[in-house]
């Protein structure tokens, strides 16, 4: 029984493919059993190309089904006899070949998510808002990338702008209180000078005398 051979620039796969058991009475059972499928990442693995079981032998088109679901993120199938030019999905030579393809084509998936990302970053930075920093498998591309969460940057740029208003805030409204307090002491030196100046004061004075 022959092989199917892959490599998976990606992330892990752990994963179960359907497939029409051949040993299963269909006027019985169910006859869609489950092929587990586990491809560690950025490594090679292979999956068989039939089922056999007893004397019932059944082809597999998990082929199809890892290509469909996995070609975007770096699952590269390795087949020296298809055209790449004539083949939807990405299909390499040997295993060389396939391990150069996969990783770029992953390194070109987590690129285009974290562009996306940034995108509405800066969207929501010139309306005057922020986003909640990346979370769960947006996160782990930009760590795999080595990028700094641009969310994180405009948001520590943005409490740092508001720390520094209220400082400044905190500022003014003291010079405000001295101005105020200087005010108030001017007007009682003033009101007093005023005081002994008026009419009124000079009888007090006599009476006092």
């Amino acid at each position: 029984m022959a092989n199917y051979r892959f490599y998976n620039g990606g992330d892990a796969i752990n994963a179960r493919i359907p497939f029409d058991n051949p040993n299963n009475d269909i006027k019985k059972d169910n006859i869609v059993s489950y092929f587990h499928l586990q491809a560690p990442a950025e490594s090679f693995f292979e999956v068989p190309d039939a089922i056999t079981s007893g004397r019932n032998r059944s082809f597999s088109n998990f082929d199809l089904t890892i290509m469909s679901k996995w070609a975007r993120f770096g699952v590269v199938r390795i087949d020296p006899t298809i055209d790449p030019t004539m083949s939807s999905t990405p299909v390499a030579a040997n295993d060389r070949e396939a391990k150069i393809l996969g990783d770029r084509i992953h390194e070109e998936y987590l690129m285009q998510l974290v562009q996306d990302y940034v995108n509405r970053v800066e969207e929501a930075k010139s309306q005057g808002m922020t986003i909640l920093p990346a979370q769960n498998y947006l996160k782990h591309a930009l760590k795999k990338l080595g990028i700094a969460d641009p969310a994180l940057t405009v948001r520590n740029a943005v409490e740092k702008s508001k720390s520094g208003s209220e400082e400044d805030k905190l500022k003014i409204s003291l010079l405000e209180q001295q101005i105020a307090q200087m005010q108030a002491q001017q007007t009682a030196f003033f009101a007093g000078i005023m005081g002994k100046l008026t009419p009124e004061a000079a009888p007090a004075k006599a009476a006092a005398k």
